[in-house]
């Protein structure tokens, strides 16, 4: 095209000298010669862009037992790429079934905004503190917000003492000299418990522990942070409140060895497969695993074509330990749940310590298409139904009055051709032959194209499908 160009066609540029949302959207370049029109690819233009948050949210309100649900609003911040929002509950991030996430507008959920966090089927243990933590890109820059929403459930406020859920992590920690140590722990109770860290000294007593130089206390006092360590030590975390003018307690203990040579050797047991392979359209979940032999020194991180890789809507990080043929093992895997082909790359596994890194690659890569079908030897006959129908309907109206099926895509060329029926027919979309129906798998989409013709051929946008709201069943163009 450059090299036409250059030999002396016409030529038209769509030039903006200042960027800003208004110019966000679809763009395409038409051709006109008589009768005739040709339409170029479309361009996708978006626009970075970040708000900050007007208004705070420090609010209390109160939830009734047994009501059918209850919302709460975050506020997010107007940007694109679109914020990360988080919701914890009493320092934990939320991960009841009950508790729904909104990501964006939700139609279904009485357009509760992005960000909300609706919570099904009250029970008085939904009482507690409720954090909402977002996170968006400003510039080159990640912009963090955070708001506190303090919940009582019940008609009348439910006392109870202060009890753990659990110390976050392993309460033995071995690390090199000089490294650095986190601790974690969280407690549940009514009122919410308060949090204090402890150093036991070798004599047995304990002593507070305040912000110094090799301390740190982070996010409410849950965490601690051991610094320069360079000896073998040991801390407890006292949670406590009062209930009824009784003081309530309960409390962990963590113990920090230091790392031998043997420690920070990295025996990788068990990686991903060095290539998966996805149909298109037909995304069928995938694992990717990555166990090491637990150390209690050496750590998992995820790279996707150099990126840090974290959980999201469609997949998610499962981390733990467990034995495989006698041998302790500490894993994090990759479980993609709907996955597509923005999933497409090079995923790294990355095992680290103080004193060595070792990597493990994995390639998720798309299937060639091996179809033998084509539009330039078959060519099909194409009609437009203009009237707002349902799937099915429309289905059925092709069937009788047609004798046809709505449209399969087999090929670039015949994407190209339907793209450019509904142009003509100045249509923004229109239901085409790809379907999803239950209770094939999450991603198993098939063409309508009847006997035994098939193809590979996929255009999808990108990031589709992603079985939004769990409704996906049917494809548009």
């Amino acid at each position: 095209y450059q090299r036409r160009v250059r030999g002396g066609q016409e030529a038209s540029f769509l030039n903006y000298s200042e960027i800003n949302r208004d110019q966000q959207g679809y763009y395409h370049c038409v051709v006109e010669s008589g009768d005739y029109k040709i339409y170029s690819r479309v361009a996708h233009v978006m626009v970075n862009y970040f708000t900050e948050p007007s208004a705070t949210i420090e609010t209390s309100q109160n939830f009734k037992v047994n009501d059918a649900k209850e919302t709460l609003t975050c506020n997010v911040p107007d940007s694109f790429p679109e914020s990360s929002v988080t919701w914890f509950k009493d320092g934990l991030e939320v991960s009841d079934p009950r508790y729904v996430v909104i990501p964006e507008t939700n139609f279904y959920l009485n357009d509760a905004p992005r960000g909300s966090l609706i919570i099904l089927n009250i029970k008085e243990s939904d009482g507690g503190v409720y954090e909402c933590s977002t996170e968006a890109l400003n510039g080159n820059n990640y912009v963090l917000n955070r708001y506190t929403i303090t919940i009582k459930a019940g008609s009348n406020e439910v006392l109870s003492g202060a009890t753990f859920l659990y110390p976050i992590g392993s309460t033995k920690l071995t690390t090199a000299p000089g490294d650095s140590a986190r601790l974690e722990c969280a407690g549940s109770g009514n009122p919410v418990p308060e949090v204090k860290w402890y150093k036991i000294e070798s004599d047995g007593s304990e002593t507070e522990i305040s912000k110094t130089d090799t301390n740190q206390l982070e996010d409410y006092n849950r965490r601690l942070v051991v610094g320069n360590i360079k000896e073998v030590s040991k801390y407890k975390c006292m949670i406590q409140n009062i209930v009824n003018g009784a003081k309530t307690t309960d409390f962990a203990q963590f113990s920090i060895q230091l790392a031998t040579v043997e420690d920070t050797n990295i025996e990788i047991v068990q990686g991903p497969s060095p290539i998966h392979v996805l149909k298109p359209n037909l995304y069928t979940p995938f694992t990717l695993e990555c166990y090491i032999k637990n150390t209690q020194q050496n750590m998992i991180m995820w790279l996707k074509d150099g990126d840090s890789l974290e959980s999201n809507r469609r997949s998610h990080i499962e981390e733990g330990v467990k034995e495989i043929e006698g041998v302790e093992v500490f894993y994090r895997n990759i479980i993609s749940e709907t996955p597509n082909e923005q999933d497409l790359g090079v995923y790294q596994c990355i095992v680290y310590n103080s004193a060595k890194l070792e990597t493990v690659t994995s390639y998720v890569v798309l299937e060639e298409d091996s179809a033998s079908y084509s539009t330039s030897e078959k060519k099909p006959i194409y009609s437009v139904i203009k009237e707002p129908l349902k799937v099915d309907e429309a289905e059925e109206v092709c069937a009788s009055q047609f004798s046809g099926h709505l449209v399969s895509v087999m090929d670039e060329q015949e994407n190209s051709a339907v793209l450019g029926l509904l142009r003509s027919y100045k249509l923004e979309s229109s239901w085409i032959g790809l379907t999803r129906e239950n209770p094939d798998p999450i991603g198993f989409w098939i063409w309508t194209q009847p006997g035994d013709i098939s193809t590979s051929y996929s255009n999808w946008e990108l990031g589709k499908p992603d079985n939004k709201h769990g409704r996906q069943e049917y494809a548009v163009m």
